[in-house]
């Protein structure tokens, strides 16, 4: 008995795996995960043996890109993890992908930072009126410009690092969104307690209140929180660059949120 079980495990190890898939009829599937070996280096692209008759091709634009954002080097025989794109079955070979398994990863551990609301570190890619793009997980986020502390980042310093939140995910618009006010908010959560007077400095004047400025975050004095000031403009009784004193009412650490009262 003991001797069958032997050759069986024997008999076993030496199928090649194309024998196993072609014996028991298995079908590779559109988004199917499987591993494979690189064979080759073509001009458009890795040739990869899946191990079938069935060949594996990877695009260049779907290798993994590494932290310069250009495609990390595969060598022969790197044996590696890929994605079924499309079936090319009238010429016998699939199309592979790495970098949407990267990207499916990176949106699950973008989630479980979310859930988590833990404070990642970013890199600037580049800038627009509304606000600054940053990769994270090798993904494209961007921070509007109401959540952004770091008012004076230079236009020409893609390596500048930014500590964020996230504020909100959407896979499906490939969007994320992201605060570095809620970050430092956090940090100094000890000392913007609800209910704690502070002293912060006036950095804009609008007709519904007071921009106010405590430990680099921007919160809201609103003019119903301004004793004594009916039938008067807030910019004849206050100047830019000011410091007062006000009283923390409201404090959001999701949206990055403070509101000031000086009643």
């Amino acid at each position: 008995m003991r001797n069958n079980l032997k050759n069986s495990i024997l008999s076993f190890s030496d199928r090649s795996l194309a024998n196993l898939i072609q014996e028991h009829n298995y079908s590779f599937n559109y988004n199917d995960i499987i591993a494979g070996t690189v064979i080759s280096k073509e001009e458009k692209g890795i040739l990869v043996d899946i191990g079938t008759d069935i060949a594996g091709f990877l695009p260049i634009q779907e290798i993994t890109i590494g932290q310069y954002g250009k495609a990390i080097n595969l060598e022969i025989n790197d044996k590696l993890e890929f994605i079924i794109l499309h079936k090319c079955l009238h010429k016998n070979y699939l199309i592979l992908s790495m970098a949407k398994i990267d990207n499916i990863r990176s949106w699950q551990r973008i989630k479980v930072m979310h859930q988590e609301d833990i404070t990642t570190i970013t890199k600037v890619l580049g800038y627009n009126r509304g606000g600054v793009l940053v990769t994270i997980e090798s993904l494209c986020g961007f921070i509007p410009n109401s959540h952004l502390i770091s008012k004076n980042i230079q236009k020409n310093n893609t390596l500048f690092e930014l500590k964020c939140k996230i504020l909100e995910i959407d896979r499906e618009l490939n969007r994320l969104t992201l605060s570095e006010k809620c970050a430092l908010l956090s940090e100094h959560i000890n000392e913007l307690t609800v209910g704690k007077y502070v002293y912060g400095t006036i950095e804009d004047i609008k007709p519904y209140g007071l921009l106010i400025k405590v430990k680099m975050i921007q919160g809201l004095l609103h003019k119903s929180e301004i004793p004594n000031i009916a039938g008067k403009e807030l910019s004849n009784l206050f100047c830019r660059g000011e410091n007062i004193k006000v009283k923390i009412i409201y404090v959001d650490l999701k949206k990055g949120r403070v509101s000031f009262s000086m009643s």
